[in-house]
């Protein structure tokens, strides 16, 4: 799996760092860090030709030593992490470039976790995340990545999701369950058996295909934030949203979880 992964020298960045490490250790990865310096008005950005390209030189390499040594001090043993990419330039536009000319599976970015969930549909909703089609892993804590969990819900399109998570995870050496989410303001989560459901039977299918069986099969009822809650013994809970649809209720259990997500595009 290529993964690129977008760095600061942060919190946020500290832990998805530390995570997708974990990651690697159970699935085959190239991890490509990348740090985008966006000049400020400090910052002498003016002129051009080689009075410019000295300017950002200068700039990169200052910033390299300090990301370099933030991951060497996060990550030193991180299995397939390789050298740093620096750019220059505004921090949306760099990062899309990157992704979209450099073959990634999977992009990977810090987002701790908040109560204050507006933070996550400001990022899924925003400029930036909407031109992407590869996969999205919001880190918001350090989890053990030993489970996982397929969240579904009537809208979802099964036949897209189990094989974009199979591309990415299918030799991952972890529990899966399927889960339904069916809404409602209850504040106590309903747990049913979920082996009827026609969207589980179909995922699972998919799963036992592959040589998967899921650990677990779920109907779960109850507002957005107890099942988010309810979830957060989950190593890393997946996935899909539609960028241009309507915001859904399975949208706002995926911002009350406290767990790492996989957003795979519908």
């Amino acid at each position: 799996m290529n993964v690129l992964i977008f760095i600061e020298n942060n919190l946020a960045s500290s832990i998805s760092l530390r995570y997708i490490c974990k990651q690697s250790q159970k699935v085959s990865m190239f991890i490509q860090p990348i740090h985008v310096e966006e000049p400020t008005q400090g910052h002498f950005q003016f002129g051009a030709g080689w009075v410019r390209k000295t300017w950002e030189r200068t700039l990169v390499d200052t910033t390299k030593d300090e990301i370099e040594t933030f991951l060497k001090a996060e990550a030193g043993n991180c299995r397939g992490l390789t050298k740093v990419k620096i750019l220059v330039g505004d921090k949306e536009k760099e990062l899309q470039k990157e992704i979209e000319g450099g073959f990634y599976d999977l992009f990977v970015m810090g987002h701790l976790s908040s109560f204050d969930s507006s933070m996550f549909y400001e990022l899924i909703k925003g400029s930036f995340l909407k031109k992407l089609s590869t996969p999205v892993l919001l880190v918001k804590n350090l989890t053990p990545f030993e489970k996982v969990h397929i969240l579904l819900d009537e809208y979802m399109d099964i036949e897209k999701l189990i094989p974009f998570y199979l591309k990415l995870y299918e030799n991952a050496q972890v529990n899966v369950s399927l889960v339904y989410y069916n809404f409602s303001e209850n504040k106590e989560v309903n747990i049913n058996d979920g082996s009827e459901n026609k969207k589980i039977q179909l995922a699972k299918e998919l799963l036992m295909d592959r040589g998967i069986s899921p650990a677990e099969i779920l109907e779960i009822e109850g507002s957005p934030e107890v099942v988010g809650d309810r979830l957060k013994s989950s190593g890393m809970v997946v996935s899909m949203l539609n960028k241009k649809g309507r915001k859904r209720p399975i949208s706002d259990v995926l911002a009350s979880t406290p767990v790492p997500v996989l957003i795979i595009w519908d």
